[in-house]
């Protein structure tokens, strides 16, 4: 029994919250560190053997004879007739060479998903789109890359404190100079989310917004420990993009929080947001250093029409965790009467320890719990925040 495992290991080079091991244009081959979501742990799907045995073949050498030419020949490799005349040569059957199995094959795998790997990310590195469509697609190709999975790789990985303060898995594979090649990439593809990222953000941003800010979310949750100007930068950059749409829709639907078609959420400001959400501007959604936040959550209509007691909450989301910093209760809906507009204000840093983050995403949500203790949540929005 083999000391290395053949694992079901996965080359994510993201760290999302849920792992699905999509399969690129590689094909099912691969091998790289597992994501934070998995807590480091690596997947088993089996033990390496050594190779089975292999079935080479008959060296195919005819037992049969060839006559002479002359009568009275011997069979063939006895002797020569008595014309002069040399034996014909034997049939021979050719060689049987089977096609590689078990270890021969996997390493020939392994190495074909590196090497596609490799020049995968070397050609994404090269690419600069222009325009959301173009962003799009390199954003599925980087997907693509990122949840490669195999078994074809003789490795073992040991857990090791990642570059960020996360445990990652380096492998030591049975091919150790194509092991340190594997850690080579993973940790090159590590130092690419970033840049390929913000190209991505900014590719689209001028002509879908809404879009441009989810990827630039998903930054700032994968490096919430990592000093980046450029990512401050890039937050308030998509910010002040999203808060001129969302003055257009508040403008043109009579109030702070009023979306299209009935829907609504809530806004921030480092001012006291006006009473009743009048006006349209004056909000903001990404903030820096330490500041108390002023929340206004617009409800779908008057407090009164629900049935329970209205709740505010304030959430964090970094790295692989969601968390409640704190909540307000504001009262039993038919205390309220016919407002639409509830608000709060946090102090941010807050919550635990911040000493190592940088980035972080908040959101707000106001929730109605009714007698039954169930939670429906009547309004929410997001925003990044900056150390």
């Amino acid at each position: 029994m083999s000391s290395f495992a053949h694992a079901a290991i996965r080359f994510p080079l993201s760290r999302t919250l849920v792992a699905i091991g999509l399969i690129s244009a590689f094909g099912s081959s691969g091998c790289a560190v597992l994501n934070r979501a998995a807590g480091g742990r690596l997947p088993i799907s089996s033990l390496g053997n050594d190779s089975a045995s292999r079935d080479n073949g008959s060296s195919g050498a005819s037992s049969g004879s060839g006559t002479s030419r002359a009568s009275g020949g011997s069979a063939a490799g006895g002797s020569v007739g008595s014309s002069g005349s040399g034996a014909t040569a034997p049939s021979v059957k050719p060689r049987h060479v089977p096609p590689p199995t078990g270890r021969e094959a996997e390493a020939a795998a392994c190495v074909s998903w590196y090497t596609g790997a490799r020049t995968e990310l070397d050609a994404i590195l090269t690419v600069k789109p222009a325009g959301v469509d173009q962003a799009k697609a390199l954003a599925q190709r980087w997907k693509d890359l990122r949840w490669q999975t195999s078994t074809s790789c003789d490795c073992t990985g040991n857990k090791v404190a990642g570059p960020d303060g996360y445990d990652v898995l380096e492998y030591t594979c049975r091919d150790a100079e194509l092991g340190k090649k594997i850690n080579a990439l993973q940790l090159d593809a590590e130092k690419a989310e970033y840049p390929i990222s913000e190209r991505i953000v900014r590719a689209a941003l001028p002509d879908d917004i809404k879009w441009a800010r989810g990827q630039a979310f998903e930054l700032f949750r994968l490096h919430d420990r990592l000093p980046n100007e450029g990512l401050r930068a890039l937050g308030r950059d998509v910010a002040k993009a999203y808060e001129g749409l969302l003055t257009q829709t508040f403008k043109s639907n009579g109030g702070l929080g009023k979306k299209d078609n009935g829907e609504v959420m809530c806004v921030y400001s480092t001012k006291a947001l006006p009473a009743g959400g009048k006006g349209s501007s004056g909000f903001q959604t990404h903030f820096d250093g330490p500041v108390t936040v002023n929340v206004g959550c617009r409800l779908q209509g008057a407090a009164e029409g629900q049935s329970g007691n209205i709740i505010l909450y304030w959430n964090a989301d970094t790295g692989p965790m969601e968390r409640m910093l704190h909540a307000v209760e504001l009262g039993a809906s038919y205390t309220l009467g016919k407002k639409d507009w509830v608000t709060g204000s946090f102090k941010l840093p807050a919550g635990e320890d911040f000493t190592n983050t940088v980035h972080y995403t908040f959101d707000a949500q106001v929730v109605v719990r009714n007698v039954w203790k169930e939670e429906t949540v009547l309004s929410t929005a997001v925003l990044t925040w900056h150390k």
